[in-house]
């Protein structure tokens, strides 16, 4: 029979190999947080790299070379598979995140270029924005069965009949919406990021998007916003 004595060394035994594995493990997992994500080659790869752990551990710069890569990415999809890529994702807030970062950098980048353009170049970036984001709109507003307004939009469903609208037609999670409505906030949310963030990039912005509410009204557009209110 064996001795209490060496009952005891067992288990003292045990009980460092199992804390000696579990730091092992750790080390481990925290040596794979600290390594470079694979550089995305499909936009699903960008969105799901960009919302992971080990992007957020990378210096800023770095952070900056995905975001590019993910912007390039998904420009070079065609719309309806831009589309597709949206809805697979739009269920998850990591995803939603990431694409979020990626807009962002996509019109600091277009903030950018427009403070370093010439007049006429200026005004050429701010028209193709306009008309882009008019396509974008007349797009979705052609997808409703009864054109921009589809009939009974914005009234409030009961039980079996789908989501709860709010008095505005507004799903209750927040996502719903008209087109302009939703990207309103994306804008809003996109702005709030910034002013938080780096000084420059937040005068930028500012500088880019009080030139393009200028330029609509100059086309006779309505302001960029919910039911064309507000800048």
């Amino acid at each position: 029979m064996r001795s209490l004595k060496d009952m005891k060394k067992q288990l003292i035994v045990a009980g460092l190999v199992v804390v000696g594995a579990v730091t092992l493990a750790g080390g481990a997992y925290y040596a794979y947080l600290l390594t470079p994500p694979a550089f995305p080659e499909t936009a699903e790869e960008a969105i799901a790299t960009i919302g992971s752990a080990r992007y957020e551990r990378l210096p800023e710069y770095r952070q900056e070379e995905y975001l590019e890569q993910a912007g390039r990415l998904l420009r070079e999809l065609p719309e309806e598979e831009r589309r597709q890529l949206r809805g697979r994702f739009g269920e998850s807030d990591g995803a939603r995140e990431a694409m979020g970062a990626i807009f962002m950098n996509e019109a600091v980048q277009r903030a950018t270029d427009f403070a370093a353009a010439s007049p006429e170049d200026k005004i050429r970036i701010l028209d193709e924005d306009i008309d882009r984001f008019e396509q974008m709109r007349e797009r979705f507003a052609n997808r409703r069965p009864d054109g921009p307004r589809a009939q009974g939009e914005g009234q409030r469903r009961g039980e079996g009949g789908g989501p709860q609208m709010d008095r505005g037609g507004r799903r209750g999670d927040g996502r719903g919406g008209t087109p302009e409505e939703r990207g309103a906030r994306r804008r809003q949310r996109m702005m709030n990021r910034i002013e938080h963030g780096n000084p420059q990039r937040a005068a930028l912005m500012g500088e880019y998007f009080r030139a393009l509410g200028e330029r609509r009204e100059q086309r006779g557009l309505p302001p960029m916003g919910p039911r064309g209110r507000g800048r």
